[in-house]
């Protein structure tokens, strides 16, 4: 397992003939991904209307069981 960590390939023989291969991993790719804009879309949708936070409150606690 070490040789496979260090990047080597191991050959696994059965009677002399190889069965099977042990390759490493290769790395995860991470892409990074742009987070959408939430105040651009915001704003299209209302516009620059300012909504308080208090109306809002009241909007949810209708919604409480």
């Amino acid at each position: 397992m070490a040789w496979i960590a260090d990047g080597e390939q191991v050959a696994i023989t059965m009677r002399r003939k190889v069965v099977a291969r042990l390759i490493p991993e290769k790395p995860a790719v991470l892409r990074k991904i742009e987070a959408p804009d939430f105040a651009g879309i915001s704003r299209r949708i209302f516009g620059d209307r300012i909504i308080k936070t208090d109306a809002v409150q009241s909007e949810r606690e209708e919604y409480r069981w």
